[in-house]
């Protein structure tokens, strides 16, 4: 037999002492894996964090997307340091890429923020959307909105993974699952 040392990091947004006392977790696997327990905090409570996330996140975005916005405005920033985040740094990067790739100009501005995070529901033009795509599968509507993007951003395909909130690798993945290359 060959003997192998190995080290498992694992990480879980659920409470798993909770999920023992339910019954839904196994204690002695509990207890093996928690050797070293890290917290790391969710974002809405380290809000001093999300200026310099947001940096980051448009430079990396800039050089992902090759776009040059120089920064944000004011307004638009602490809109997003008010935002709750319930899907954390993954939800921030996203809404990030997402302002990148649809804006105009070289700064951010609070209409860039997504309407989700003004506290404004575009649910007429969901509604809108959703009646004209009545009788299409789910499949067919990915399709339809990965075409849309590639001939938006004229086949530049960070920008259309930006825009679909997918990472590149994905949207690689979904274009040969459509025969789009």
């Amino acid at each position: 037999a060959r003997q192998i040392d190995v080290r498992v990091i694992a990480a879980t947004n659920r409470k798993l002492e909770d999920e023992i006392r339910q019954g839904q977790f196994r204690e002695d696997l509990y207890y093996r894996l928690r050797v070293v327990h890290i917290h790391v905090p969710e974002l809405k409570e380290r809000r001093e964090d999300v200026p310099l996330l947001i940096d980051h996140f448009i430079a990396e975005a800039n050089r992902t997307m090759g776009r040059q916005v120089k920064g944000i405005d004011d307004a638009a920033r602490q809109r997003l340091v008010n935002c709750d985040w319930p899907g954390n740094v993954r939800q921030l990067r996203n809404a990030i890429n997402n302002m990148v790739v649809m804006s105009s100009g070289d700064e951010l501005h609070l209409e860039d923020v997504p309407p989700e995070l003004r506290g404004e529901t575009s649910r007429g033009q969901a509604l809108v959307a959703v009646d004209s795509l009545d009788g299409l599968s789910l499949s067919k509507v990915e399709e339809y909105m990965i075409r849309h993007y590639l001939e938006r951003f004229e086949g530049n395909r960070a920008r259309v993974a930006g825009a679909l909130g997918i990472s590149e690798r994905t949207l690689y993945r979904k274009l040969k699952e459509y025969d789009l290359n």
